[in-house]
């Protein structure tokens, strides 16, 4: 996905102000796979028969989840359920 990314990024038209597009575009590529790994895991634990004793990993999950909205159409439709 880095390719993806530092793709868009070299279309930006402004000056990302001495930013190294290759270390930012793996920071935001880490941080779509830190998202999509918590959806799963957090889907993974709701769909488990004692989902009352797992509220706790759903809840620390679920934001990391949730700071990637915008990219839920981009994750791919197996790594989801409902993505």
């Amino acid at each position: 996905m880095t390719h993806h990314v530092t793709s868009m990024l070299d279309t930006y038209p402004k000056d990302l102000g001495g930013v190294d597009k290759e270390k930012l575009a793996a920071c935001i590529e880490a941080c779509f796979e830190c998202a999509q790994t918590c959806t799963a895991c957090a889907d993974a634990c709701l769909s488990e028969d004692m989902v009352a004793d797992l509220t706790k990993c759903i809840r620390t999950h679920m934001p990391a989840a949730a700071a990637r909205p915008r990219a839920r159409s981009s994750c791919p439709p197996s790594a989801r359920p409902g993505c």
